[in-house]
């Protein structure tokens, strides 16, 4: 939805003039919107052709009434055919395998938060290497995948492993669109990465120091 974007992106810059990457990608969208535009224009007076009106008697009128609704009434049962043969959706967990590129690894992610499945997203993240995950973000990185990565970490990792979510933290703060993302997030998510932050503090380990841990609080704005 690039007009959407492109009020998000005028909203990074409102709160800070400074970010490079939201300037970088409102000036890519609204060169798309515009060439867009054009295409469109030209596609429509293309498409423009001649209509012959004819007049129609009542009964050819009534003829082609019966005939429609006879579609219709055919449609309708092909329909329900359909439905009756697929069988209904039922709620597994996914399977999560070690994805070995940026497509593979945006289809996985997409599909955990389709269905908001934080365990299988803690899989994910306990199977990938931290010092990957820019790459395999790539330029993908948006709101709601964020917020999966930082509830799947508090409430499937940090028990288990302190030490991978702070180096995920870390590597995440390095992908592309970090700073745009961070810059759209509201109160209440942002109190959910304070949490996470300071559940670290308590959990402390010999993988980070509180000083490490204080100097990425700073990068994460909290």
């Amino acid at each position: 939805n690039y007009p959407a974007s492109v009020d998000d992106l005028k909203k990074v810059l409102l709160i800070d003039p400074n970010v490079l990457e939201a300037k970088k990608e409102l000036e890519e969208i609204t060169q798309l919107l515009s060439l867009g535009s054009v295409a469109v224009a030209d596609c429509q007076q293309k498409q423009r052709k001649k209509i012959t009106i004819q007049e129609v008697t009542d009964e050819q009128e009534e003829g082609q009434l019966e005939t429609a609704e006879d579609v219709v009434a055919d449609n309708l049962s092909s329909k329900a055919a359909v439905q009756q043969s697929v069988p209904s959706r039922t709620c597994e967990k996914l399977t999560i395998s070690e994805p070995s590129n940026a497509y593979d690894f945006g289809q996985i992610v997409n599909a955990l938060n389709a269905n908001k499945d934080q365990s299988a997203c803690a899989d994910l993240l306990t199977i990938t290497d931290p010092k990957k995950l820019p790459v395999l973000l790539s330029n993908k990185l948006e709101g709601e995948i964020f917020l999966i990565f930082i509830q799947s970490l508090e409430h499937y990792v940090l028990g288990k492993d302190p030490g991978l979510v702070y180096q995920h933290l870390f590597y995440l703060s390095k992908a592309e669109r970090f700073k745009v993302v961070l810059a759209l997030l509201s109160k209440t998510e942002k109190e959910q990465v304070r949490r996470l932050f300071d559940l670290l503090t308590k959990n402390q380990n010999h993988q980070y120091s509180l000083e490490e841990l204080d100097s990425l609080k700073e990068v994460y704005e909290l």
